[in-house]
């Protein structure tokens, strides 16, 4: 199941905010596995680091330097989840995700694009939890 997709631009680049972006996403009860795609669309675009909160305020996701076609796994179990994530049970509610761009930002207009999918948890799951 899809639960966002979305095209990011930032035209006024020589802002001093525009180094982040802070985005919000409702994640539904009975989640087991989250997966985020990066798409940028030229060199230099990007993105520093993401940082993702659950709806209780953990951080859940902290990585470095993502790219072109980079994939993130986020799971409740730890062997499915990609490095610099936290797994475990994903809580229901408003998710803050916060991207802080590569320095300096390309002198035109900068665009990604992101999606955010969801696996629901299986009956087997939701007895042992």
């Amino acid at each position: 199941m899809q639960l966002i997709s979305k095209r990011l631009r930032i035209k006024d680049y020589e802002d001093p905010a525009a180094s982040f972006i802070i985005e919000r996403i409702e994640v539904p009860a009975t989640i087991g596995h989250l997966v985020f795609e990066f798409n940028t669309f030229q060199q230099g675009y990007e993105i520093d680091s993401i940082m993702a909160y659950d709806s209780q305020y953990n951080l859940r996701i902290d990585i470095q330097n993502v790219c072109q076609g980079r994939r993130i796994i986020l799971s409740i179990d730890e062997i499915e989840s990609s490095s610099g994530t936290r797994s475990g049970i994903l809580p229901s509610g408003e998710w803050i995700l916060v991207f802080k761009l590569a320095d300096p930002l390309p002198k035109c207009e900068w665009v990604i694009e992101y999606t955010i999918g969801a696996k629901e948890l299986d009956q087997l799951s939701l007895k042992v939890l």
